[in-house]
């Protein structure tokens, strides 16, 4: 029998290949293992930001809020004893011709102060709309550089739970 020694290393390097190969396979699935554990939590980390966020955002839009209604209500109360002594004087001097009009300015005076008082809250509210807003729209672009980055690897990250309409959709003031 006449042993071809092309074909003996032929042999040799096709088994040394599929050696070398599987080596390398197997590297490869434990980097891309180790790579989705480590996407997996900065995914659970983004979600724990966006519920940080809402909370955070509900908390400071309620102190805005008491702060604003507590306005509304010392504005109401002063209103009430600047009307109660001017009502007062007014029925000592005995002019009611001119307390009409008096009162009449008086009213009209406290709801452009209400009215103003709205416009700020609006305002405020509108603003700290816009902040949240980019702040969970940081969050969106930091799941979607994810998933680009997974992809990019070889490997896909489960769908994430963040829902950045529902977040949007939020009301602080």
């Amino acid at each position: 029998m006449v042993v071809d020694p092309l074909a003996v290393m032929q042999g040799v390097s096709m088994v040394a290949g599929w050696f070398g190969s599987s080596r390398a396979k197997r590297r490869e699935r434990k980097k891309i293992g180790r790579l989705k554990g480590f996407a997996a939590t900065a995914q659970r980390d983004y979600q724990g930001a966006a519920e940080n966020i809402d909370k955070r955002y509900k908390k400071l839009g309620g102190m805005m809020r008491e702060g604003y209604d507590q306005q509304n209500l010392l504005d109401a109360v002063n209103n009430n004893a600047t009307r109660s002594d001017f009502m007062q004087e007014v029925g000592n001097s005995n002019l009611a011709n001119v307390a009409k009009s008096q009162e009449t300015e008086m009213e009209q005076q406290f709801a452009m102060q209400q009215n103003q008082r709205g416009l700020e809250r609006e305002g405020a509210a509108f603003d700290l709309q816009r902040q949240a807003e980019g702040e969970y729209r940081d969050v969106k672009q930091g799941l979607l550089g994810l998933q680009r980055d997974a992809a990019q690897s070889g490997f896909t990250l489960k769908k994430s739970k963040f829902n950045l309409q529902s977040y949007l959709d939020r009301r602080y003031i």
